[in-house]
């Protein structure tokens, strides 16, 4: 098994990857959020990234430095400049992959639509977090309305 494979989780005896593997087989379309909700899972840095890219407005430029600043914010974070940049790089690349940034050296923000399944895997895992009842609820209304 590669070093990613293990890094983030990728065995079939682990119940978030073989669920996802159910819904990516099922789902072309919803590939790209599938995979980020996986990766978040196993990926603190990007799960830190989460609100600074949802509360962006669809068509937004997205600022590295203004994300550079969000990742800062957290103490547990002692980066140097050259892996804060680094870090930045590779998260704005991860967002852009799963649809919610658009464009090459200017990216935007964009509006992501969620399938059903996409949505019913954000719930899964979810649950899987200890999340319930309206708490969960709330999450699977905020996910059929993806936004940015």
């Amino acid at each position: 098994m590669s070093k990613l494979s293990i890094l983030y989780g990728l065995d079939s005896e682990l119940a978030i990857f073989r669920t996802l593997k159910y819904f990516w087989i099922r789902d072309e379309e919803a590939r790209p959020l599938l995979a980020i909700l996986c990766t978040t899972v196993r990926d603190r840095i990007l799960r830190l990234s989460i609100p600074f890219i949802l509360q962006m407005q669809e068509g937004e430029l997205f600022q590295k430095e203004k994300l550079d600043q969000h990742i800062e914010g957290f103490k547990e974070n002692s980066f140097t400049k050259s892996t804060l940049e680094s870090t930045v790089r590779n998260l704005s690349s991860s967002w852009t992959l799963s649809g919610h940034l658009k464009g090459r050296l200017k990216k935007f923000c964009s509006k992501v639509i969620a399938t059903p399944r996409a949505v019913s895997y954000a719930l899964f895992l979810g649950y899987l977090t200890g999340l319930r009842g309206k708490a969960l609820k709330m999450a699977g209304s905020w996910l059929q309305d993806m936004h940015p």
